[in-house]
């Protein structure tokens, strides 16, 4: 699935940055950011992939899926309480923008490397959060509520304790797409290529 219109605020590319007050900014830096912030969103190639799977059971830590696939998490117990069916996907902003952050640094223009990932970054957060208003809407359809994002690699608060799930159980939910054909490769390491890209479910809940 295709998500359009993904933009990007090169006044955020420039917070993220360290640069607190805009007003202050040389103008040749506000300049370069608007710049990548254009360039970034012609890049942009964001796909989405993902696929619904019942819940056999979520107890505590566990949570395993109809098909058997099974996942461990502590935060689980808080923040995916009872689910019905949960949505795994990838998520990827494409190669091109990658490719260019590796000819800006070739080239020796960091700066430009630097704002372009940045940009990048705050396109996946924004193409995630554009994912989860469509399946929101799926939830509603059904009388649940959708979970808050859950990823591999991620820490979450627990009882006062940040809990880590794991980044190896990436390749459980890559398992999961094993029949599709995803523009999305999964190293040893992990790490995902292209650069750029996200991956993890959201539960469908009960309202209450």
């Amino acid at each position: 699935m295709a998500l359009e219109g993904i933009a990007v605020d090169e006044a955020s590319i420039l917070r993220i940055q360290g640069y607190r007050d805009l007003t202050k900014i040389r103008p040749v830096i506000r300049r370069a950011a608007a710049s990548v912030a254009r360039e970034a969103e012609q890049l942009f190639k964001p796909q989405v992939h993902y696929c619904t799977q019942g819940v056999m059971a979520c107890d505590g830590s566990l949570l395993k899926l109809a098909d058997g696939t099974t996942f461990e998490n502590e935060a689980f117990q808080r923040l995916l309480k009872d689910p019905q069916y949960i949505a795994a996907f990838v998520l990827t902003m494409g190669s091109a923008l990658d490719d260019a952050v590796v000819d800006c640094i070739s080239a020796d223009e960091l700066l430009r490397a630097l704002f372009l990932e940045t940009a990048g970054w705050l396109g996946i957060e924004a193409a995630t959060r554009s994912l989860a208003i469509q399946l929101r809407q799926e939830a509603k359809k059904h009388g649940l509520r959708l979970s808050p994002r859950l990823g591999p690699g991620y820490s979450y608060k627990l009882n006062g304790r940040s809990v880590l799930w794991p980044l190896e159980q990436q390749q459980t939910l890559f398992r999961l797409f094993a029949n599709d054909e995803i523009n999305v490769q999964l190293l040893d390491s992990c790490a995902m290529i292209p650069k750029i890209s996200r991956s993890g479910i959201f539960g469908f809940l009960p309202m209450s």
